[in-house]
């Protein structure tokens, strides 16, 4: 097997957004969306020789790297991350989840316009920080 295409997951949460009054397949749905994103921004960093932050905070830590940019769209990057890791960590954890048909639709839409800015950034995007 070679390296996994990270976009499959955005290609499942499709899937699992169809099945509407199933609550574990709308909040997995979520999941996938998000980790479609977090893991091609993720490789960028490792691509660009950038340390990747590890565990829960990491996450926020590593979409903190994007909004440090000057590049608009690094900044969106980061912002429109931060909201994701948002969305899942309650689809993930949270008993109760308002409006879920609305945060799927929201994770599914914002990950598909992400991975497309993340594939679209210049090769020395983002920049390395100190």
């Amino acid at each position: 097997m070679g390296t996994f295409d990270w976009t499959q997951y955005l290609v499942l949460a499709q899937e699992l957004k169809k099945r509407e009054g199933e609550e574990a397949c709308l909040r997995s749905s979520i999941s996938r969306a998000y980790y479609s994103v977090y893991n091609l921004a993720r490789n960028r960093l490792r691509e660009r020789m950038i340390p990747v932050p590890s565990g829960e905070s990491g996450h926020q830590k590593m979409w903190g790297l994007y909004t440090q940019s000057e590049n608009r769209d690094c900044k969106k990057i980061g912002i429109e991350g931060d909201r994701l890791h948002a969305r899942r960590t309650k689809a993930d954890y949270h008993d109760t989840v308002p409006y879920l048909n609305d945060s799927v639709k929201f994770a599914t839409t914002r990950a598909e316009e992400l991975q497309g800015l993340i594939k679209d950034l210049a090769k020395d995007l983002p920049e390395t920080f100190s």
